[in-house]
């Protein structure tokens, strides 16, 4: 009965998430990237990105496929910026199948990233302003 129900609502019992695509990508990564250290950071970031994605509500009806190609191409833009690194290659992989959902994606995952950024480097500087106080009292009473 329940597998009738199942397929009766057409569920998917496991659909892909954007970070089965991301695994299946890697190699494409690896082969688009300059280096070894490049693919890594490009993943790693990316995998940050679909994380990210997770918490906003924007993504819950994109395809998972565009979800995880945005965090690619946002990753190889950010690393670019930062440590000079690039990912070049993975347009002739002809990846994105949806151009206008995945450039969507990619505006939005560059403010979630931002926001995320911005909102830890607030945190490392009240951590580094509560150690130049010095320790915090253990005691308020007076003895």
């Amino acid at each position: 009965m329940e597998i009738c129900l199942i397929k009766s609502l057409q569920w998917y019992l496991n659909p892909p998430t954007p970070s089965t695509y991301l695994d299946a990508a890697r190699p494409l990564i690896d082969a688009a990237a300059t280096n070894e250290q490049a693919s890594y950071e490009t993943t790693e970031l990316a995998r940050y990105l679909v994380e990210l994605s997770v918490c906003d509500g924007f993504f819950t009806d994109k395809k998972p496929s565009s979800v995880a190609y945005a965090a690619i191409l946002v990753a190889t833009e950010i690393l670019e910026k930062t440590s000079k690194t690039t990912s070049r290659g993975l347009d002739s992989y002809q990846l994105d199948k949806a151009p206008h959902v995945t450039e969507l994606c990619v505006q939005r995952l560059r403010n979630v990233y931002s926001l995320a950024a911005s909102k830890q480097a607030d945190e490392e500087e009240m951590v580094a302003d509560r150690t130049s106080r010095g320790p915090s009292p253990t005691s308020v009473l007076q003895e």
